[in-house]
């Protein structure tokens, strides 16, 4: 097993892969999960394991980018096997993925030190997209040093992050910190899992809202704000 922490850098090709380590007591989970990451090469399964029981104490920063674990062990619900893994990886996205009720446990696994809660009534591509809009999401949140986040909703009730009295949404400002990095529409689809068409509506929508003429004057901008001190 390669020991060097992957790293997700937007906009160069090709990506280094994104290690990503299952634990779950359920083979079939494992079983569908590498069938379906032989289509996303920029993933890659580094290791399973059936119980967080099995982890080394040391060097689990070095494993995995993604842990994706169930809760439920052999009858018992292990929501300390998070807080676990968070204190020996504390850079490493976490995600529970569990036939546990949502609406009781995503708060649970919030509080534990998860990053999200997705329901194995959920298909794995959609576990597959959570795990990517959260890659991308940490590695484009300090793009906008001048662009701090806002607690407080906007007029829809979206959080939103501002630049100056323009609000974005959290999706908008993704797709912005990708376009100011001068990665394609195409590859902002593939990495964040939405299609073509939605990332162009959210590319004019941004570009309205900064009042910029055309695209060219909106990546010019955007790459001068992700530069700034």
């Amino acid at each position: 097993m390669n020991s060097n922490a992957a790293i997700l850098e937007l906009g160069s090709t090709p990506h280094p892969r994104t290690k990503l380590f299952l634990i779950d007591d359920h083979p079939i989970v494992e079983a569908g999960l590498s069938l379906l990451l032989r289509g996303h090469p920029d993933l890659h399964l580094s290791g399973s394991c059936s119980s967080p029981d099995s982890l080394a104490s040391e060097g689990l920063d070095r494993i995995a980018d993604v842990f994706i674990l169930d809760l439920v062990y052999r009858g018992t619900i292990n929501v300390d096997a998070i807080r676990s893994i968070r204190k020996l990886a504390p850079d490493s996205v976490i995600v529970v993925y569990s036939s546990l009720p949502n609406r009781q446990y995503r708060t649970v696994v919030a509080a534990a030190g998860a990053d999200e809660f997705v329901s194995k009534d959920s298909s794995l591509a959609t576990l597959l997209s959570t795990i990517r809009e959260i890659v991308v999401r940490r590695r484009t949140r300090d793009v906008f040093p001048a662009l701090p986040a806002r607690d407080a909703a906007g007029p829809t009730g979206t959080d939103t992050i501002v630049i100056g009295d323009v609000h974005l949404t959290r999706r908008e400002r993704l797709v912005a910190g990708m376009i100011g990095r001068g990665v394609s529409i195409a590859e902002i689809a593939r990495t964040v899992g939405i299609s073509k068409k939605t990332v162009a509506v959210h590319r004019d929508n941004i570009r309205r809202k900064l009042n910029c003429r055309d695209s060219n004057e909106l990546i010019a901008r955007l790459s001068a704000l992700s530069l700034a001190p």
